[in-house]
């Protein structure tokens, strides 16, 4: 059994090929270059989706950085990041939080009236890093 986790792709020039928006286009939304999850899945999935990347590089058929970040948020709360190569993949864990800029959330909930949605997380956000 493993965690229910949610995956998102914004910040790489990786331009799936159609095979692969065919093959996960229930699973993940499309919007430019950013990729995500249309609902919570099991961890194992994202990682067949990381396999899917990694074979669309290495066949040739996508547009693509040397190397694409997957970013996993885990129903516990913990943030991985999956640096995905040709050749190789990496995970790495965050192991520590740092309270930096408490304020700067808290400002910017009061700037997003039309998103009430972003609001509350952000809230959410910040109450958990006062109790670190």
């Amino acid at each position: 059994m493993s965690f229910r986790t949610s995956m998102f792709m914004a910040d790489s020039e990786f331009s799936p090929p159609q095979w692969f928006i065919d093959k996960w286009q229930a699973e993940l939304m499309f919007s430019g270059h950013c990729i995500c999850s249309r609902a919570e899945r099991k961890r194992t999935m994202w990682l067949e989706v990381a396999r899917d990347i990694q074979r669309s590089q290495a066949e040739g058929s996508a547009k693509y950085e040397p190397s694409t970040t997957m970013v996993l948020v885990h129903e516990c709360g913990d943030i991985s990041r999956l640096l995905i190569a040709a050749d190789t993949m990496e995970l790495n864990q965050a192991s520590s939080w740092q309270v930096t800029h408490i304020s700067q959330l808290l400002h910017l909930c009061g700037q997003v009236p039309q998103a009430s949605w972003l609001k509350q997380a952000l809230a959410y956000l910040s109450r958990r890093l006062k109790k670190v």
